[in-house]
């Protein structure tokens, strides 16, 4: 009976009455009339019902309406059918919430939508769950939203999804010095460093010691006497100064992530 009900019907709904609906109920709504459902109605589910939800109906949810899942819903949503969010739900989505979202339902998410998510919803994803992002996922994400990982989210990053960072992550600048530290292997280090470019060109000007490099995340192998971005004989100080961090960038301009 409930597969009748029409958008108009399920916009009425008694935020109050909706918690009564049941996983088999769900399941049987029709897809298109879903969009009827609004935020406080969608806070109000029953987290152990929101699993007969299917792809299609996820995909018709309003964008503005999906704010109202909570943590335990997210978390009970059938992996299957997450596939049907797209970027404007991803971006609506509550980032306290979305540390209910697990490892299998990651791998479902669909790679196109996942840019719709923010520094703040990636903060908040559960450690061991990110292992179900795969390296088409991350190379669609936001650059900004990338440096809301954490060190135990890298860590839990396949290789593969690893080197997806290195392919959309134009400087690591903004990342914390623990999670450049997660992302390149000590055979990288050597080739570039973990820490930012300016912190470089900063020793390359005398502005910064060895030790002071070690500290900020820089191979001790590598130090400003090794490090060459041309010649200077000819120019003078202040022009050498104001070109060095552009010499800095030039020279590393990709960190190696892990190795061949």
């Amino acid at each position: 009976a409930v597969a009748g009900f029409g958008k108009e019907q399920m916009a009425n709904f008694d935020p109050n009455a909706v918690s009564g609906f049941g996983k088999e109920q769900m399941a049987n709504f029709d897809p298109n009339a879903v969009a009827g459902f609004g935020k406080e109605q969608m806070s109000s589910f029953d987290p152990n019902a929101v699993s007969g939800f299917g792809k299609e109906q996820m995909a018709n949810f309003d964008p503005n309406a999906v704010a109202g899942f909570g943590k335990e819903q997210m978390a009970n949503f059938d992996p299957t059918a997450v596939s049907g969010f797209g970027k404007e739900q991803m971006a609506k989505f509550d980032p306290n919430a979305v540390s209910g979202f697990g490892k299998e339902q990651m791998s479902k998410f669909d790679p196109t939508a996942v840019s719709g998510f923010g520094k703040e919803h990636l903060k908040n994803f559960d450690a061991q769950a990110v292992s179900g992002l795969e390296r088409g996922h991350i190379k669609e994400m936001n650059e900004g939203a990338l440096s809301g990982f954490k060190q135990e989210h890298v860590r839990n990053l396949s290789d593969e999804s690893k080197q997806g960072m290195g392919d959309k992550v134009s400087t690591f600048e903004k990342f914390d010095i623990e999670v450049r530290k997660e992302l390149v292997d000590k055979q990288a280090r050597r080739l570039g460093g973990v820490g930012s470019f300016k912190e470089l060109a900063d020793s390359v000007k005398g502005e910064l010691s060895k030790e002071q490099l070690q500290e900020l995340g820089w191979d001790e192998s590598r130090d400003s006497d090794s490090l060459q971005f041309g010649s200077g004989g000819a120019a003078a100080q202040a022009d050498i100064e104001e070109g060095a961090e552009n010499r800095a960038k030039s020279a590393f301009s990709k960190l190696k992530l892990v190795a061949d």
